[in-house]
Protein backbone atom coordinates (compact mmCIF):
# COMPACT_ATOMS: atom_id res chain seq x y z
CA UNK A 1 0.00 0.00 0.00
CA UNK A 2 1.31 3.21 -0.85
CA UNK A 3 1.26 6.28 2.07
CA UNK A 4 -1.71 7.71 2.96
CA UNK A 5 -2.65 11.30 2.66
CA UNK A 6 -3.07 12.95 5.96
CA UNK A 7 -4.68 16.71 6.12
CA UNK A 8 -4.87 18.43 9.55
CA UNK A 9 -6.43 21.61 9.69
CA UNK A 10 -6.72 23.57 13.10
CA UNK A 11 -9.00 26.16 14.01
CA UNK A 12 -9.74 28.77 16.86
CA UNK A 13 -13.46 28.76 18.03
CA UNK A 14 -15.52 31.51 18.60
CA UNK A 15 -16.16 32.28 21.88
CA UNK A 16 -18.95 29.70 23.77
CA UNK A 17 -19.03 27.94 20.61
CA UNK A 18 -18.24 24.45 21.22
CA UNK A 19 -21.92 23.19 21.09
CA UNK A 20 -22.20 24.40 18.12
CA UNK A 21 -19.03 23.07 16.90
CA UNK A 22 -19.99 19.54 17.85
CA UNK A 23 -22.70 20.12 15.74
CA UNK A 24 -21.05 20.68 12.33
CA UNK A 25 -18.41 18.08 13.31
CA UNK A 26 -21.22 15.63 13.46
CA UNK A 27 -23.11 17.47 9.86
CA UNK A 28 -20.23 16.69 8.33
CA UNK A 29 -19.10 13.65 9.10
CA UNK A 30 -22.58 12.59 8.40
CA UNK A 31 -21.59 14.06 4.66
CA UNK A 32 -18.23 12.46 4.46
CA UNK A 33 -18.76 9.17 5.00
CA UNK A 34 -21.28 7.77 3.01
CA UNK A 35 -20.35 10.25 -0.25
CA UNK A 36 -16.38 9.58 0.48
CA UNK A 37 -16.17 5.49 0.41
CA UNK A 38 -12.21 6.15 -0.05
CA UNK A 39 -11.75 8.03 2.93
CA UNK A 40 -10.06 5.85 5.53
CA UNK A 41 -10.17 8.48 8.24
CA UNK A 42 -11.74 11.39 9.33
CA UNK A 43 -12.24 12.56 12.92
CA UNK A 44 -12.72 15.98 14.74
CA UNK A 45 -10.84 16.70 17.99
CA UNK A 46 -10.83 19.28 20.86
CA UNK A 47 -8.81 20.90 22.73
CA UNK A 48 -9.09 20.61 26.74
CA UNK A 49 -10.39 24.58 27.27
CA UNK A 50 -12.91 23.95 24.29
CA UNK A 51 -11.27 26.59 22.13
CA UNK A 52 -9.82 24.73 19.19
CA UNK A 53 -10.26 22.25 16.95
CA UNK A 54 -8.36 19.84 14.66
CA UNK A 55 -10.03 18.39 12.02
CA UNK A 56 -8.13 14.78 10.98
CA UNK A 57 -8.50 13.18 7.98
CA UNK A 58 -6.54 10.30 5.70
CA UNK A 59 -7.31 9.83 2.60
CA UNK A 60 -5.33 6.76 0.08
CA UNK A 61 -4.09 9.70 -1.89
CA UNK A 62 -4.38 13.33 -2.74
CA UNK A 63 -6.88 12.57 -5.45
CA UNK A 64 -8.90 11.69 -2.74
CA UNK A 65 -8.41 15.13 -1.03
CA UNK A 66 -9.09 16.86 -4.20
CA UNK A 67 -12.25 15.53 -4.26
CA UNK A 68 -13.43 15.98 -0.90
CA UNK A 69 -12.34 19.59 -0.96
CA UNK A 70 -14.86 19.77 -4.13
CA UNK A 71 -17.54 17.69 -2.26
CA UNK A 72 -17.50 20.19 0.75
CA UNK A 73 -16.89 23.38 -1.54
CA UNK A 74 -20.08 24.69 0.06
CA UNK A 75 -19.32 23.80 3.78
CA UNK A 76 -15.63 24.89 3.75
CA UNK A 77 -16.27 28.66 1.86
CA UNK A 78 -18.89 29.11 4.94
CA UNK A 79 -16.58 28.01 7.52
CA UNK A 80 -16.00 31.46 7.69
CA UNK A 81 -18.72 32.99 8.10
CA UNK A 82 -20.74 34.57 10.99
CA UNK A 83 -22.77 31.49 11.91
CA UNK A 84 -20.14 29.38 12.03
CA UNK A 85 -18.26 28.47 15.39
CA UNK A 86 -15.04 28.64 13.54
CA UNK A 87 -13.55 31.48 14.28
CA UNK A 88 -9.75 31.95 11.89
CA UNK A 89 -7.93 28.83 10.88
CA UNK A 90 -4.58 28.77 12.88
CA UNK A 91 -2.36 26.34 10.87
CA UNK A 92 -3.22 23.79 8.25
CA UNK A 93 -0.76 20.49 8.14
CA UNK A 94 -0.32 18.24 4.95
CA UNK A 95 1.70 14.78 5.08
CA UNK A 96 2.30 12.92 1.34
CA UNK A 97 2.79 14.27 -2.25
CA UNK A 98 0.17 16.74 -2.73
CA UNK A 99 -0.50 18.20 -6.46
CA UNK A 100 -1.18 21.92 -7.33
CA UNK A 101 -4.64 21.20 -7.88
CA UNK A 102 -4.86 19.99 -4.01
CA UNK A 103 -2.28 23.01 -2.81
CA UNK A 104 -4.78 25.45 -4.78
CA UNK A 105 -7.49 24.31 -3.56
CA UNK A 106 -5.84 24.45 0.37
CA UNK A 107 -4.73 27.94 -0.41
CA UNK A 108 -8.27 29.00 -1.94
CA UNK A 109 -10.25 28.10 1.10
CA UNK A 110 -7.95 29.53 4.11
CA UNK A 111 -6.74 33.10 4.51
CA UNK A 112 -3.17 34.21 2.62
CA UNK A 113 -0.99 33.80 5.53
CA UNK A 114 -2.42 30.73 7.39
CA UNK A 115 0.60 28.67 7.64
CA UNK A 116 0.95 25.35 5.72
CA UNK A 117 3.17 23.35 6.83
CA UNK A 118 3.80 20.32 3.68
CA UNK A 119 5.96 17.30 4.68
CA UNK A 120 5.74 15.34 1.18
CA UNK A 121 8.40 12.34 1.65
CA UNK A 122 7.57 9.77 3.67
CA UNK A 123 10.44 7.68 5.56
CA UNK A 124 8.48 4.88 6.37
CA UNK A 125 5.47 3.20 8.67
CA UNK A 126 2.40 1.57 8.02
CA UNK A 127 -1.58 2.31 7.87
CA UNK A 128 -3.58 -0.52 9.18
CA UNK A 129 -6.94 -0.65 8.55
CA UNK A 130 -9.78 -1.68 10.96
CA UNK A 131 -10.72 -4.65 8.90
CA UNK A 132 -7.37 -6.07 8.72
CA UNK A 133 -6.97 -5.79 12.74
CA UNK A 134 -10.43 -7.65 12.29
CA UNK A 135 -9.10 -10.54 10.63
CA UNK A 136 -6.08 -11.05 12.51
CA UNK A 137 -7.96 -10.67 16.09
Amino acid sequence: MSQPFIFIGTHRLKEGKLEAAKQLAAGLTQLVEPNEPRVIGFDVYCNEGGTEVSVVQIHPDADSMLFHMQLLREHISSASDDESPLDVTTNVQVYGTLGDDVLAMIRQFNPEGTPLIVKPRPLGGFVRSAAEQAVTS
